[in-house]
């Protein structure tokens, strides 16, 4: 191998890294996006079940379900900053 083979294969590999770890930084974040908006519909559709079992008024009901999902998204945005 001389050496102007030996930079190439190098610097090769050296772009194949930087990429990979491009890939991986996207991957984790899309998953960690992915995560949040499941968490925040999951928790948006137990309250819409509640909503609809609920004895308050409908008003109520909205203002606390705004209020403890707003609470909740901000919360799990903090945690999995």
């Amino acid at each position: 191998m001389t050496r102007n083979d030996f930079i190439s294969a190098l610097t090769l590999n050296v772009f194949s890294f930087s990429e990979l770890r491009e890939n991986l930084t996207r991957l984790g974040a899309n998953l960690k996006q992915s995560l949040i908006d499941s968490a925040r519909k999951t928790w948006e559709s137990i309250n819409e079940f509640a909503r609809a079992h609920s004895t308050q008024g409908t008003d109520q009901q909205d203002a606390a379900v705004e209020e403890a999902t707003e609470a909740i998204g901000n919360e799990l945005t903090v945690r999995l900053a």
